[in-house]
């Protein structure tokens, strides 16, 4: 059976207004091929931050994850039209999957539009969270912690509130309940 083309994702903002706060790391995990053998493409960034986005930033958006002591130097990061042109390619034809990928998803829609780019991707995204707490009954919220240890997933292989670790958590959610 062939697998959807999908593009597990996740940001890390400064805030949570998408018109007044920047992404400054971002992940996307391709996934196609079948159920039996999926090809994967992994790429992730920080990216580049003006002086006036970490100014205008929230303050808990930043020390929840981890900012200060994640970020990269200027020379380590992707400048953002270098990113856009990357991120709507890899999305392209392909439905966002995340934990509240609705979050990415304005986020990155506004990235693109700074870019003079317009998103290509599938409009209506796959919340894993929401998908599967229901699937299985938890109780509201759905916490991704609750959903890791309902799957038998263990929280130790994912670093909470990085962009990559996020999408792989995404996707190891989606592939244990959705595709197994």
């Amino acid at each position: 059976m062939r697998v959807r083309e999908l593009a597990f994702v996740d940001v890390e903002t400064t805030g949570l207004d998408e018109r007044r706060h920047a992404i400054w790391e971002v992940a996307i995990i391709t996934y196609d091929g079948t159920e039996r053998d999926p090809v994967e493409n992994v790429w992730s960034a920080q990216l580049l931050l003006s002086a006036t986005d970490v100014i205008d930033a929230q303050p808990d958006a930043l020390r929840i994850g981890r900012y200060y002591t994640r970020s990269r130097p200027e020379g380590g990061c992707c400048p953002r039209r270098a990113a856009a042109v990357i991120i709507a390619k890899l999305t392209e034809g392909r439905q966002l999957v995340g934990i509240n990928p609705a979050f990415d998803a304005k986020f990155l829609t506004a990235m693109l539009r700074t870019e003079g780019i317009t998103y290509a991707w599938n409009p209506f995204v796959i919340d894993v969270a929401a998908m599967v707490g229901g699937k299985l009954g938890l109780a509201r919220p759905w916490r991704s912690s609750d959903i890791t240890a309902a799957l038998g997933l263990d929280p130790a292989n994912y670093n909470k509130h990085t962009a990559l670790d996020d999408a792989r958590l995404a996707r190891d959610i989606y592939v244990e309940c959705v595709i197994q």
